[in-house]
């Protein structure tokens, strides 16, 4: 597939972001990096706008991030902060609705006094990848339409400035599972063969089992892994099977390092994604479905404007993630 028509695929998530006061630039990047390293490797494919951007774009689910107060790690004079909730998303009508929002003041309070101990350009990154991971908290329950908290990994309801802070965190197996699961259907939605032909079980066990968080949905290729189209060589049932039990292999151990769990498929599972995997061979640029981008947990009455769901009532229910109460004054 040509650069062009990689770009003009439909991406399953378009991420809007409005910040009460815009960061520096290094702040925002660092942000979105953390948020790609953890979200992009289940499959799900973000594309960054602004609320008011009005360029044409083809997605199937919208998210829109509020980020309110200061987020800059400029003023690190200590002081405690009035809110323990770091980020908090809605829930409409018992799903958990398109938008969400990170507490800026509170994270920056919370780490001002490591933060003061690094260099600027640190600092930066370190508040970024912050913020990053408490985004990354809340889209796990809008992406997921997941109302609950698990005990581990970064699904859990509280989080440390020693958490915000380390070098990695990661969603547990469990939870990359449950994203995966849901990113069937929105993928099956924006994509399908120029050949008209149905591929959606196929195309099921592809997304589910993982291979789609590196090698992209269509197997047009990502950052983390080579496109899987028009290959020199086609593999069958019985040369997958002994690629994907081989743990000796690059691609395994870069699958490791991205917290992509290894498949495990078996029989009839291997031989559809191997007849998947020879017909991306095969097949034409997929054709793009022209579907107005959906909000995730809203119905499909409301317009696909951030600014209409932003305007909508009715949020019975906060989804939090706070500091742990012992800690809200980190030392």
């Amino acid at each position: 597939m040509e650069a062009a028509d990689r770009d003009a695929l439909c991406v399953p998530l378009t991420l809007y972001t409005d910040f009460e006061h815009e960061p520096p630039a290094g702040i925002r990047v660092a942000l979105q990096n953390e948020v790609e390293s953890l979200i992009e490797p289940t499959g799900w494919k973000i594309e960054w706008a602004a609320p008011h951007d009005t360029g044409q774009r083809m997605s199937v689910s919208i998210v829109v991030a509020l980020f309110r107060g200061v987020c800059d790690a400029g003023d690190l004079t200590p002081s405690p902060s009035s809110s323990s909730v770091l980020g908090q998303s809605h829930v409409l009508g018992g799903s958990v609705g398109p938008f969400t929002d990170i507490f800026c003041d509170p994270i920056r309070a919370t780490l001002a006094t490591f933060l003061a101990r690094m260099e600027a350009t640190q600092r930066d990154l370190a508040f970024g990848r912050a913020m990053g991971r408490v985004l990354a908290h809340e889209l796990y329950h809008i992406l997921a339409n997941e109302k609950g908290h698990d005990r581990t990994g970064i699904a859990k309801p509280v989080i440390t400035a020693q958490e915000l802070l380390a070098g990695s965190i990661r969603f547990q197996p469990k939870q990359v599972r449950t994203l995966r699961a849901k990113l069937v259907p929105v993928l099956l939605q924006s994509h399908e063969f120029s050949d008209g032909r149905d591929a959606s079980e196929e195309a099921a066990i592809f997304i589910s089992s993982g291979c789609s968080g590196c090698h992209g949905p269509l197997g047009e290729g990502t950052p983390w892994g080579p496109p899987l189209q028009k290959m020199e060589t086609a593999f069958n049932s019985r040369e997958l099977a002994t690629l994907l039990r081989n743990r000796d292999r690059e691609m395994y151990k870069r699958a490791k390092r991205l917290n992509v769990i290894w498949p495990s498929l078996r029989g009839a599972d291997i031989d559809a994604l191997a007849t998947y995997l020879r017909n991306l061979n095969k097949n034409e640029t997929p054709a793009r479905q022209s579907r107005a981008p959906m909000p995730l947990g809203v119905d499909r009455s409301v317009p696909a404007n951030p600014t209409n769901i932003l305007e909508r009532s009715g949020m019975a229910k906060h989804l939090q993630i706070a500091l742990p109460a012992a800690r809200r004054d980190m030392k």
